[in-house]
Order: structure tokens, then C-alpha cells, then sequence
């Protein structure tokens, strides 16, 4: 059973041949690819104040943003 408000959201966002399970679904996002933002979004504030993982993070961006910049590089030079 649903409350009266998350229904009345459920029709909103429902389309003709749609059915409410598809609407549920599409909403939480089942069968769709979890990008790391997503996940972060989601997920990412769990650990923080553990203090391994504060000790960590500042780390894991660095090698993200140095691994980042490396593909960006390689996808400069693929398409010269």
C-alpha cells in the first residue's frame, strides 16, 4: 500500500502504456547503469568522520584527478 501522495506522484510520471511497476523502477533507477557520481551521491557520505577513511580520501582524489587527466591526454592525442 502506497500513501495518497507517493500515487498521486506514481501518475504523474506514468505514461500511457506504462505500468506503475516501470514508473517505480525508472524511478529507483533498477536495470540502469550506476555511474560513480550516482554512487558517490548516494553512498559517499557513509564513512565520513571514520578516520581511516578521511585519511584516504584526500589521496584516492589525488590519484583520481592525476589518472583523469592522463585519459584526457590519451583521448586528445586518439583523436588529432
Amino acid at each position: 500500500m502506497v500513501s495518497n501522495e507517493a500515487y498521486s506522484e506514481l501518475k504523474k510520471r506514468k505514461t500511457g502504456a506504462q505500468s506503475f511497476s516501470d514508473v517505480i523502477l525508472e524511478s529507483i533507477g533498477k536495470g540502469k547503469a550506476k555511474t560513480v557520481k550516482e554512487l558517490v551521491d548516494r553512498f559517499g557520505g557513509i564513512l565520513k568522520g571514520d578516520t581511516e577513511y578521511d585519511k584516504l580520501m584526500p589521496e584516492v582524489k589525488k590519484m583520481w584527478a592525476e589518472w583523469d587527466k592522463k585519459l584526457q591526454e590519451q583521448l586528445e592525442e586518439e583523436s588529432a
